[in-house]
């Protein structure tokens, strides 16, 4: 027992060092099987000592958060409500959409439920795994929660049970908050569920639609999951900066300040 916590004690300090590391390279460093390998990075994972990502593993942290919605909610109503005005005009009729949970995504999720209450749009399907959205749309359109694990400070589900069927689900579009945005270390958020959660969100639409407000540009989260070139296009409010704007679009970053 002794040996193996002395291994992955040993693991955590070398992947503190690298970041990430493959299955193979940890196969190789301790001289054992991949499927040894593989049993190790769920071991750390499920101690919250690591991340698994896609072939590999990923150095998280020990940093405690609190995430409060009704907080974050009170926060650049402004800002929110003009981000998410100009997402709900990227909307097509007859699509399968997916809103992620967040409060800028919130606000999204009213402007959708206005346009389509208006006329504007007809046979949407809107997946979500936000109990907020859920209320706001359920009375104008088709409305599917992904269910898993139920996180009450974020009005959320998160967990296996909703990546497994993610990973059965294809759409047209997503749209994700972010925690920072960075053009060096791209989106970026602060726990390992939600990450792993918008990860696979934007694997499997055909678009991805990162709602953030300008402050967030100016920030650093725990995660980065993507590169920002990774997304189709980073709304924003009008607040943000122009020479932070022309790095984005010198980078090949389709970015819309509302």
């Amino acid at each position: 027992m002794k040996k193996t916590e002395d291994r992955k004690d040993q693991l955590i300090e070398y992947l503190k060092q690298r970041g990430k590391l493959s299955v193979s390279e940890i196969a190789e460093f301790y001289g054992v099987s991949l499927p040894t390998a593989r049993r190790m990075c769920a071991q750390l994972e499920k101690e919250q000592r690591a991340m698994r990502t896609h072939g590999g593993i990923r150095f998280v942290p020990d940093i405690k958060t609190t995430y409060a919605f009704e907080t974050i909610d009170a926060e650049y109503n402004t800002e929110k409500e003009a981000i998410a005005r100009s997402a709900s005009a990227l909307v097509k009729n007859k699509q399968t959409i997916f809103l992620e949970s967040g409060t800028t995504v919130k606000h999204f999720a009213v402007a959708l439920a206005e346009r389509i209450r208006d006329g504007q749009l007809a046979d949407i399907s809107v997946f979500t795994n936000s109990l907020v959205n859920l209320d706001i749309l359920e009375s104008v359109c088709s409305v599917m929660v992904v269910g898993g694990y139920y996180r009450h400070e974020r009005r959320d589900f998160c967990g296996f049970l909703c990546e497994k069927m993610l990973r059965t689900l294809r759409f047209n579009a997503c749209f994700i908050g972010a925690d920072a945005v960075n053009l060096n270390d791209g989106i970026m958020a602060m726990d390992a569920e939600t990450v792993r959660l918008d990860e696979l969100l934007i694997e499997r639409s055909d678009q991805a639609f990162i709602l953030a407000h300008s402050e967030k540009f100016r920030k650093h989260s725990l995660i980065s999951y993507c590169a920002v070139q990774d997304v189709s296009t980073i709304i924003t409010d009008s607040k943000l900066p122009d020479e932070i704007l022309r790095e984005y679009q010198a980078a090949g970053v389709k970015v819309i300040c509302a």
